[in-house]
Parts: structure tokens; C-alpha cells; sequence
């Protein structure tokens, strides 16, 4: 002690400065000793080996430097601290980037998510501020356990004293709101905020964000509802990715949203081989989170979050999901603008609207073949599905999702580290813990020796796909019919089987026999793509109207089920003819059970040639708009299923004549839409409003017709994919059902 004090003394601002340098590199030293024991799951032995080695190197140099001082040897005491600074250094350097990233990941499961719930009403209504709304019928999702549909919407009547003066009406769900609302039967819906996101695709709502206007809307944090998958990594697990449909970038204002894109993996680590499915967003199941597990479209199961997703996608697939990872719109393209772009071979030529929905000069156009993509190129091949089907969709998305995997393994900066970080910081979301992403780092250890030692893909990954066929259903809530993709039960059950062989749920089949042909290609067998019967077709109820009384009767005798006809005078349709019918096209004929059919079919001919004249065009002019003309035969909508296009657009040529504003849209349809017979080419096939409807009470209608000169394939390449081969149902033929779709 005398010595040190002696030395203390002959050397006190070198004793100082030795000290600070010891404080600086002991703070750095347990930085980053406290930053590698963070990283549980990680090569555990080497991470306490090195921990031990620091702490000895930290008690060395301390004995060194104070030994260097107390014998007086400066040179040798400042080449020690020198060396202290620069280690120190770099422990500080690897303990922040190393705390960034573990803080970064930490986030990626969401404690807590924003919900945000809106007044809506229509923008002609008149409502322009809260004080407005009284005496007014307000549309309120009937069930408490929603957070944005019921209980931040009785928050905001509440805190505006809007209960007692207004009367509340409960539904059973969203899309019934919205109707009412469309329909004025309500005069204000308490919606999801994102709810133009989630109705824009329908074609009724397709204009909602210039129909309507928000009169206030409330935020409210609360915690995330879901708890941590508890399974290890390191065993084979499922996982849901979805793709979320919003032009937000913050993914935790994401709670009620569309799945735009689903795709279920299955990953063994011991094997490194994985299942990918990606499952259409039309696809018609069970919806577990609606009354009774109504069947709908499975996009829609994410109105209300990703755990009625979940839960409805275990339900029809009988494969349990460990794990959801939900990234936005945005944050794809910034994902592959961070990768520095991703190399796809393009499979078709196409035009899309960017990530904020824009079209005209925004819109992305990409033509086929080999090409390095941006993010939105990218996001546009992702989504792009109305010139393709829903299964080349799926490829499409799965091609982008297999070159992002390769990109991620030639990250080489910690820029790139921290740009991709970004992006998982605020788009995505998942009930993955820390512990449980850092376990990935064994698998990923294994992907990258084996890819190194023989440079092949990094995963093997076995792609999947969901036949089926497609079929318009009426959807009550939305007075619409809705297209839907209907799949195969065997297809269904080889994909199943599929996942849980490679979970190692189930024991393989042994292959007895093989042969094969050196003089033929290989071709891989896709496992659920193939020709199914089926065993549950979906029978709906035909379009009628323009049919003749007796096939209706002759139909329904067939299908059990009651019919009733009225007689109603028409000057558009020959005696007979159906005019009308009080169940829709595309209504489920299960749902008919015990219920009597209506047909209003005309009373007699008083049908009007096809060609015009000069008196007609000379005939009075009514004013549709006067009320005490509604019974005028220029009023109503006549039947134009059968007439010609050119018929269809001189009658809506015709519209202005009667004061009549309305919009009308014309669907064109060929063979690759639907099976119709080559005679009625050019024909109109469907109409959206029902003949005898007063026109004055609608916005627009739409008119569906049959190319006039389509490229109509030889039965030799007519596939049997996508239909059903058992029976057969008038709802095949698209005479038979309305083309109105999401």
C-alpha cells in the first residue's frame, strides 16, 4: 500500500488518466459481455467461454496497468491503455450493433396495437359534424368482444352523448352495416377506420372512399390479444404469412384489414425441406369469428385480425399454425428497395396500380422474362390477379418470396442490416418471441454450410396448390353475388398430408413400384393440382329472369322446392317470360329449405322488335324523376338479357332523354370466364338491377354480354380443371348467374 501511494503520488495525473482508460474499457468490457449473454439460444458454449475470457483479459489488464505504475514503466503503461481504447472500442462497436439489433427483433411482436374505429356516413347525407347527428339511425356491430366494431364505437357515442338522442341498431356484421347504409335504411354505420380498404374490392363499394366521409373517428391502444407461441424452432413448425391489404406503413394500425395474400409454410430443420401453399383469398370456407361459422370468402376472416384468421384456416386445413408473421403493402416494398431489388422471371405481361392504389401515370407495368424488380414491381407481380387466376397469383407471390430468401443470404452491410431492420420494426408483426427468432440462428448456421458446400437453393421448398373451381354465391349481407373459389376435398387432403409429412406427423407411403423413360422428361408431380370430382358441390339458385315459366317449374320439381307465380303486365317481354324472382341468382338452395320461390313472369306479349323507328325516337318525353311517372314503362328497367349490346347501349343512350343519370358499366365475358353457348355471342347475359325496377332509385347498372368474337379453344385443349365432373348445375353456365363480383 506504501508503494502504491508513493506511486500514486509521483505520478498522479498518469495514475488518473491510467484509471479512466480502466473505467472506460471495464464499461465497454461488461457491455458487452451483458450483450452476448442476451443472445440466448446461440452457441451457448462459446458465448460463456468468451464471456470468461473477457472478464480474465479485464482482471489482467487491470493488474497490468497497476503494476506498469507502481514500477514507474510509462511506455509500457501507455502502449496498455492504448490497447484498452482500441479494444474497447471495438467491444462498444459490436455491443451496439448487437443491442440495435436485439431491441429491433425484441419488437417485432407488437405488445400492444392500435385500433381505430370511425362514424361513417354517406356524403350527400347532409351529417357534417357531430352536432348534426341526432334523431339519426347509427349501425353498431353487435359484439362486445370486437374492439373496433363495438367497443371503441360505443365509446365515441358515449363521449359525445350521442345515445340517448339516436337510435342504435345492432348487426351481425360489417358488410350488413355497410349495405344499410349504401341502401339509407341507416344514416350512420360505426366502422373499422381502414374500412375503405376492407370494402373497396367489392364491386358496389369500389367508389367508397368519394360515397362517404368520416364525422370523427378515436384511437385506443390496447395489448395484443395473442400470447407467444411456446414451441421451440428448433422442431419442425407451421407458419402463416400474410400479406395485408393497406397503404399504411405502420403495421399495428392494422388490426381489421383484408388477407391479400396467404401462404401457409411448413418447415422441418432437420431435413431443411419445406411445404408452401398459398391459399386464394376467394377461397369459400367456414369463417369461425362469424355467427354460426357462416362460409364466406377467407380474405374477409381478417375484418377481424389474424387470430380469426388462424383459427379459420386450422379449422379447414386440420393443421395447427405455431407461428404468424403479417407484413403491409409497404412494407414489402421496402423490404426488396432495402435487398437492393429481387431477380424474377416475370411470367406474363401486365399493368398494375402502385402500393397507394393509383392508376394512370403511378400505375406499374412490367412485360415477361428475366429482370432484376423494385418494390413495387414486386408488390404489383404480388397482387396482380385480374388478367391470371388465383393460383398463378399464388405462384407469382411465391416467386417473389424464394428470391427474397436468396437475397437475405448475400446481405454483406450492416446498412442493408439496418435498412431491412427498419422495415420489420414497423410493417411486420408476429407472436414469435425473441428467444424463439435467435433460435433460428442454428437453422439458418445449417442453411448456409449446406448452401456454401453445393451452391443449391437455400431451401428445398415443395410447392403446393388448392384446386377447385369457381362459382358465383349470393352474399345476403351484401345483396350481392360474390365470385368464389370453391376446392376440391381430395385436393385438400393431399395437401394435408403433404404438411404433416414433413411436420413428421405421419408416417410416409413406401413407393413399391417406379419406372421411368429415358426417352421422356421428368415432370414433377404438383401435389393437390390434378382433376377432382366433387364431392360437395354448392348448388345455387339459377338467374331466371328472361327464362320461360315452365323450365322454372320443370327446375324446381327437379330440386324440391316450392315455387309461386304472379302475373304482372310487361311491354318489354313476351307471356310467360320470368320477370322477376324473389330470391336472387347465386342464393344457396340449402338455405331455400322450407322457404317458397316467387316468380313474376309477364301477362302477356307486348315485346318490342329489336330495330328502331322514327316514332319511337319521336315518343313524349317523361321526366323519370317525378315520382307520379314511376310506373311509366321508360322508367323501369327493362329485360335486356337476350338483346343484343348494341340494343343494351341504345336504351342506356336513351337514359338522358327521361332526366335519368345513371352509370352503366358493361362486363365483357369469353370462354376463359365461363361456358356459354357460341349462338348467343354478343348477347347480354346478366343484368345487375332486375327488370321493372324503378331506374330513378339507382346509381348505376351493370351489363354483362359474350365477346362477340372470342378465341374460343378446340375441345382438345377445353381442360376438365375447374369444373365439377359428377353433376352438373344450371349456376355452371354463366347465363345462370349475375356477373356482379369482389
Amino acid at each position: 500500500m506504501k508503494i502504491l501511494k508513493k506511486a500514486k503520488k509521483k505520478n498522479k495525473k498518469f495514475y488518473i488518466i491510467n484509471n479512466i482508460v480502466l473505467l472506460i474499457y471495464t464499461i465497454t468490457n461488461f457491455y458487452l459481455i451483458y450483450n452476448i449473454l442476451r443472445l440466448s439460444g446461440i452457441e451457448n458454449t462459446i458465448r460463456y467461454v468468451v464471456t470468461i475470457v473477457l472478464i480474465i483479459i479485464n482482471l489482467l489488464n487491470f493488474a497490468f496497468g497497476l503494476s506498469f505504475i507502481i514500477k514507474g514503466k510509462k511506455k509500457r503503461s501507455i502502449l496498455l491503455m492504448i490497447m484498452m481504447l482500441l479494444l474497447g472500442g471495438g467491444f462498444f462497436f459490436i455491443s451496439y450493433n448487437t443491442d440495435r439489433i436485439y431491441k429491433t427483433i425484441d419488437t417485432i411482436s407488437k405488445e400492444y396495437v392500435t385500433y381505430s374505429s370511425s362514424m361513417v356516413v354517406l356524403n350527400d347525407s347532409g351529417i357534417n359534424e357531430i352536432k348534426d347527428v341526432t334523431k339519426k339511425k347509427i349501425g353498431l356491430l353487435d359484439d362486445d368482444s370486437s374492439i373496433d366494431g363495438y367497443k371503441i364505437p360505443l365509446l365515441i357515442l358515449e363521449e359525445n352523448d350521442l345515445k340517448d338522442n339516436n337510435e342504435i341498431i345492432k348487426y351481425e356484421d360489417f358488410t350488413t352495416i355497410l349495405n344499410d347504409l349504401y341502401d339509407e335504411k341507416i344514416d350512420i354505420a360505426m366502422l373499422p377506420s381502414s374500412y375503405t380498404t376492407m370494402f373497396t374490392s367489392i364491386e358496389k363499394f369500389e367508389h367508397i372512399e368519394s360515397d362517404t366521409k368520416i364525422i370523427i373517428s378515436k384511437d385506443k391502444e390496447y395489448p395484443k390479444t395473442d400470447n407467444y407461441a411456446t414451441k421451440k424452432m428448433d422442431e419442425p413448425f407451421t407458419m402463416l404469412i400474410m400479406g395485408i391489404d393497406s397503404t399504411e406503413e405502420d403495421i399495428s394500425q392494422s388490426t381489421s384489414f383484408n388477407g391479400d395474400s396467404l401462404m401457409l409454410l411448413t418447415f422441418n430443420p432437420d431435413t431443411l425441406s419445406a411445404t408452401l401453399l398459398s391459399i386464394p383469398r376467394d377461397t369459400y370456407v367456414p369463417i369461425t369469428c362469424f355467427k354460426n361459422n357462416k362460409k364466406n370468402k377467407i380474405t374477409h376472416a381478417a375484418w377481424q385480425g389474424e387470430s380469426c384468421m388462424i383459427d379459420t384456416i386450422e379449422n379447414f386445413t386440420d393443421v395447427s399454425i405455431d407461428y404468424y408473421v403479417k407484413i403491409n403493402f409497404q412494407g414489402v416494398v421496402k423490404m426488396v428497395d432495402a435487398l437492393g431489388g429481387v431477380e424474377v422471371d416475370v411470367p406474363i405481361s401486365f399493368c398494375e396500380q402502385n402500393s397507394q392504389r393509383q392508376f394512370g401515370s403511378n400505375e406499374i407495368c412490367l412485360k415477361t422474362g428475366v429482370q432484376t424488380l423494385n418494390g413495387e414491381q414486386a408488390l404489383a407481380l404480388s397482387r396482380h390477379r385480374k388478367t391470371i387466376n388465383d393460383f398463378q397469383r399464388g405462384l407469382n407471390q411465391q416467386l417473389v418470396v424464394k428470391s427474397l430468401l436468396s437475397k437475405v443470404k448475400e446481405i454483406n452491410s450492416l446498412d442493408t442490416v439496418y435498412k431491412v431492420l427498419d422495415v420489420i420494426n414497423i410493417s411486420m408483426d408476429s407472436n414469435l418471441s425473441t428467444e424463439q427468432i435467435l433460435s433460428l440462428y442454428n437453422v439458418f448456421k445449417d442453411i448456409a454450410t449446406k448452401n456454401i458446400s453445393n451452391n443449391s437453393d437455400i431451401i428445398d421448398i415443395q410447392k403446393l396448390y388448392l384446386s377447385g373451381y369457381d362459382q358465383y354465391i349470393f352474399e345476403e349481407s351484401m345483396g350481392l353475388n360474390l365470385y368464389n373459389y370453391i376446392y376440391y376435398e381430395d385436393s385438400l387432403k393431399e395437401i394435408v398430408k403433404a404438411m404433416k409429412l414433413n411436420l413428421g406427423l405421419v408416417e410416409p407411403d413406401l413407393i413399391k413400384e417406379f419406372s421411368f423413360s429415358i426417352n421422356e422428361d421428368y415432370e414433377e408431380k404438383v401435389i393437390g393440382k390434378g382433376n377432382y370430382k366433387s364431392s360437395s358441390y354448392i348448388e345455387t339458385l339459377p338467374n331466371f329472369i328472361g327464362k320461360n315459366k315452365s323450365y322454372v317449374t320443370s327446375w324446381a320439381s327437379n330440386k324440391g322446392i316450392k315455387v309461386s307465380y304472379i302475373e304482372e303486365a310487361s311491354n318489354m317481354s313476351t307471356a310467360n317470360t320470368v320477370l322477376k324472382q324473389s330470391y336472387p341468382a347465386g342464393y344457396l338452395l340449402s338455405d331455400l329449405s322450407g322457404k317458397t320461390l316467387t316468380i313474376t313472369v309477364a301477362k302477356e306479349s307486348t315485346i318490342k322488335e329489336e330495330t328502331t323507328n322514327e316514332s319511337d325516337n319521336n315518343s313524349a318525353i317523361v321526366d323519370c324523376t317525378n315520382t307520379s311517372n314511376k310506373s311509366n314503362s321508360n322508367c323501369l328497367m327493362p329485360n335486356l338479357v337476350g338483346k343484343t349490346l348494341s340494343n343494351a347501349k341504345t336504351w342506356a343512350n336513351s337514359l338522358s332523354k327521361y332526366n335519368l343519370k345513371i352509370s352503366v358499366t358493361y362486363n365483357k365475358v369469353t370462354y376463359g370466364d365461363s361456358l356459354f353457348d357460341n349462338n348467343k355471342l354478343g348477347s347480354v347475359i346478366n343484368q345487375s338491377v332486375n327488370s321493372g325496377t324503378y331506374l330513378n332509385s339507382i346509381a348505376r347498372v351493370t351489363i354483362t354480354y359474350i365477346d362477340e368474337n372470342p378465341n374460343i379453344p378446340s375441345e382438345n385443349e377445353i381442360s376438365n380443371e375447374g369444373k365439377p365432373e359428377e353433376e352438373t348445375n344450371p349456376t355452371d353456365n354463366i347465363e345462370e348467374n349475375s356477373n356482379i363480383s369482389e
